[in-house]
């Protein structure tokens, strides 16, 4: 109970703390985002570490009005108890935190399902079988697989599989609800990756 309201503390006062309103480009780069195949989360998630690629990469500044926010995602999304507006109000806190040439060129990324799978894959959170790593059931570990009924329990369950089907099995999972550990195994290297700079 006392978390929850300290998460509802901290997304309020971030609310509050927020410049007073965004640019028009911000607005347009924003509703390019939304209407991607994938999540605003999910689509600023992996954007942010392919602009790790580009000359629009998060410096330190940036980084560190970013962490923070990126934490409190972290934990109302792996609570399981957070309002959906809670989740909204810190996502358009970390959106206002990116320029809007970030923004753009995320957008410009038309990220897919298969994004989600390649990520992971190089971030070593899923290979399409169980792994060593990934057997401690943590955040961002399942079955290896991040697919329901595929891998662990003494057989891989993917074999056979293309890439292409894996991915999309784990995004209809995580459209479905049920890519949160995914989604968390995510987030724990964004905040990493943050946190290195």
């Amino acid at each position: 109970m006392k978390k929850t309201l300290f998460v509802t503390f901290i997304v309020l006062a971030l609310a509050l703390t927020a410049c007073g309103g965004t640019s028009d480009a911000q607005d347009a780069a924003t509703t390019d985002l939304q209407s991607g195949e994938l999540s605003l989360q999910m689509q600023l998630t992996i954007g942010t570490f392919k602009l790790e690629e580009t000359d629009l990469a998060v410096d330190a500044q940036q980084a560190s009005e970013l962490l923070p926010l990126w934490q409190v995602l972290r934990d109302l999304e792996g609570s399981g108890t957070s309002a959906p507006e809670e989740i909204e109000a810190v996502l358009n806190q970390i959106n206002d935190a990116m320029t809007p040439d970030q923004l753009n060129a995320i957008a410009a990324m038309n990220l897919t399902r298969e994004d989600i799978f390649t990520l992971s894959q190089e971030l070593g959170l899923t290979n399409g079988q169980p792994d060593s790593n990934m057997a401690g059931g943590g955040p961002g570990r399942g079955n290896g697989s991040g697919i329901p009924g595929v891998g662990g329990g003494g057989g891989t369950g993917a074999e056979g599989l293309t890439p292409e089907q894996i991915a999309t099995a784990q995004a209809e999972r995580e459209a479905s609800g049920g890519g949160n550990r995914a989604a968390l195994g995510l987030l724990d290297a964004l905040i990493d990756l943050l946190e290195s700079k």
